[in-house]
């Protein structure tokens, strides 16, 4: 019976080995296949933006009310006081060491303005606690000014918390903060921000990422689809984050047609390569051409060589057979000769979906990965960006 459990213990461990491996595989093809829809040609207005627009920052302090005994404590004199003040403009004069309200808690109110909002719009806001509070759960947030870093006020927030998520509906509300809270569409424009863009003579576009082969294609492309009143080219490469464009004559009535039809052109542009690690959830992105250089690799008894040098063996254990089936014919990841089934070589050269498949193959998990990645990195063996979000 003992023996029974032990053998379907094993090929549980193997099929969950497979079942990750296969989930990866797939959520890597996916990606590949966007990122080749997005390196084949993008329009500039998905990379490029006109300078001056730009998001705005904003922040207020406020009270979130109504809470089911969830709120500050009395510890927190400063939401007491807070209440008190907020009484007194309503005319009821109360000490503030006299409040003791377990249904508030002191917030502060943080918001995002994007460009060509105008007094009427509705904005995103973000509640978070800033006592004791334990949750925030069934609040509402009293009308609270949002200001930027200028000190005027540009929005007013107002309205009931929500806990469950960025958007209102987590899927799994038990790993979510209670003491944060969203209120979608509760912030209302009240001032604008001036841009005056219509009124210069040229406009600058700023690239995104600063790339000197994108930034010399953007300008290309609107010389080419653009005509000029003369010799003179509309559009020319700054430097690798901005590219000048001369308003034509003919376009000085209407700009807004003029840079929505620069916006709209297409170009190849020259995309980086990254790997994305998320450490709280374990989530790695990595893009399709990722290269990694000679290395060997040795990480909580699970040890790796990339490159030609045969005599660093790997003990690959019980998993080997499983390795073999899934990847023993990849024509880049895996050399076909193994000495004596320990020996895990991959080709010069490989990509990191190579290393990855080969890890996930002798039973490396969601945070080996993450660990080797940045180590990999540190050694200068990975050739790509590194994010760790």
């Amino acid at each position: 019976m003992a023996l029974e459990l032990d053998i379907l213990n094993q090929e549980g461990q193997i099929m969950k080995k497979i079942i990750f491996t296969t989930i990866f595989l797939l959520l890597f093809a996916g990606f590949s296949a966007l990122a080749q829809q997005e390196e084949a040609t993008v329009r500039i207005g998905d990379i490029a933006n006109l300078s001056g627009e730009r998001d705005n920052h904003l922040i207020g302090y406020g009270l979130v009310v109504g809470l089911d005994g969830t709120g500050d404590s009395a510890r927190s004199q400063g939401t007491m006081q807070s209440i008190a003040n907020m009484l007194k403009t309503f005319g009821v004069d109360v000490p503030s060491e006299r409040v003791t309200a377990r249904n508030a808690a002191a917030v502060t109110v943080t918001a995002t303005l994007p460009p060509f909002t105008y007094p009427g719009d509705t904005i995103d806001v973000t509640v978070s606690s800033l006592g004791d509070a334990r949750s925030l759960e069934s609040g509402v947030l009293l009308m609270t000014p949002l200001r930027a870093g200028n000190e005027e006020v540009y929005a007013v927030a107002q309205g009931p918390v929500s806990t469950g998520g960025k958007d209102g509906n987590s899927l799994n509300r038990r790993t979510d903060p209670e003491n944060v809270g969203h209120i979608p569409n509760g912030g209302l424009v009240e001032g604008e921000v001036d841009f005056n863009w219509r009124e210069e003579e040229s406009l600058t576009l700023q690239v995104r990422g600063g790339s000197f082969a994108n930034a010399s294609r953007i300008a290309a492309a609107i010389n080419e689809h653009v005509p000029s009143e003369d010799e003179t080219e509309v559009a020319s490469a700054v430097d690798p984050g901005k590219v000048e464009v001369r308003i034509p004559q003919y376009a000085s009535e209407d700009v807004v047609d003029f840079v929505a039809t620069i916006k709209s052109l297409e170009v190849e542009v020259e995309m980086p390569t990254r790997v994305v690690i998320n450490e709280r959830t374990g989530t790695v992105v990595i893009g399709r051409n990722v290269r990694i250089s000679t290395v060997a690799i040795a990480h909580r008894g699970l040890k790796v060589q990339v490159g030609p040098d045969p005599e660093v063996e790997v003990d690959t254990g019980d998993d080997n057979e499983v390795f073999s089936s899934l990847f023993g014919d990849h024509p880049d990841a895996v050399d076909d000769a193994y000495e004596e089934e320990t020996v895990m070589l991959m080709e010069s050269g490989p990509t990191i979906l190579d290393l990855v498949e080969a890890l996930n193959a002798i039973g490396a998990e969601a945070d080996d990965i993450i660990a080797i990645l940045q180590a990999m990195k540190r050694a200068g063996a990975l050739h790509a960006i590194l994010e760790i979000m």
